[in-house]
């Protein structure tokens, strides 16, 4: 009984040690990473690579850093990492803002097609949001399809606001733009053909 109440009291101490000895790595990656958010927050994106990529080999399986990570790479302009990366992300999770990163990495990419895919999963996800349809409409325009892209802004200038801030503003502008401008072809093209 001696020895049994001695082997379960070891067995006990050695998985404590386990236990703290990751809970130690787990917060030592956590402070790390803290300290490359707030970096990469000054502007500092592209020279955090090499420590992003540090951290990614001993990650923790935390799908916000994943997250994080293909964010970083995006502003850096390595989309395709970016898409390898986030695409292990969607193993955990997979959300609007996840749909929007990979909709604007296949967009700088050229990749119209899934980048369209994307956005549309995105504007389901979040019926409401803007940026979906925007990206929409900028896949359109670079496609030259110039009736999907006035359907498009139909559809965002008639969209109610819920909540006004300067990227709704921004985005309303230029499709405005685009549309006035369309109306304006149009015209003169009547006018022409009348001639």
């Amino acid at each position: 009984m001696h020895n049994l109440n001695i082997m379960v009291k070891t067995l006990l101490t050695g998985i404590l040690i386990i236990g703290m000895y990751m809970l130690c790595l787990d917060i030592r990656f956590e402070s790390k990473w803290n300290i490359l958010v707030e970096m990469s927050v000054l502007g500092k994106t592209r020279t955090l690579i090499p420590e992003y990529n540090k951290l990614y080999k001993i990650w923790n399986y935390n799908p916000s850093f994943l997250y994080n990570y293909a964010a970083v790479l995006n502003k850096a302009s390595d989309f395709r990492t970016s898409n390898a990366v986030i695409k292990e992300c969607i193993k955990y999770v997979n959300d609007y803002d996840i749909q929007i990163l990979l909709a604007n990495n296949y967009y700088n990419l050229n990749d119209l097609s899934l980048a369209e895919k994307y956005y549309m999963n995105a504007s389901n996800m979040c019926p409401n949001r803007f940026i979906p349809l925007y990206g929409l409409f900028l896949v359109n325009q670079k496609r030259g399809d110039q009736k999907k892209c006035y359907e498009l802004a139909s559809l965002i200038l008639n969209k109610p606001i819920k909540t006004m801030s300067s990227t709704i503003k921004n985005i309303k502008r230029e499709v405005y733009v685009f549309n006035k401008s369309k109306k304006a072809i149009n015209r003169l093209d009547e006018r022409n053909e009348e001639n």
